[in-house]
């Protein structure tokens, strides 16, 4: 499961613009279906409010820091696995 992220340390780019809009990166997950995304949430981006998968409301947001990384998986018999580990180790 420990996929390499497009983000991980090596690959972090070093601009300003790029570590802004990193710093805006929420993951997003669905209650019902467990869909999931990553979202760039930038000023006067449109805010899902239903999951555009199984159309019902109930999606979380979760802020993904700078330094975080995260894989996500899942299993039918145990459900979603979320890994968040630190891109500085």
């Amino acid at each position: 499961m420990s996929a390499n992220h497009p983000l991980s340390k090596k690959n972090l780019p070093h601009d300003n613009i790029a570590t802004s809009l990193m710093k805006k990166i929420d993951f997003l997950i669905c209650n019902s279906c467990f869909w999931c995304a990553s979202y760039l949430n930038l000023e006067n981006s449109l805010i899902p409010s239903q999951c555009p998968s199984c159309k019902k409301k109930g999606i979380e947001y979760l802020p993904i820091s700078v330094n975080d990384a995260y894989s996500f998986d899942y299993n039918p018999l145990t459900g979603v696995i979320l890994e968040f580990s630190d891109r500085n180790v």
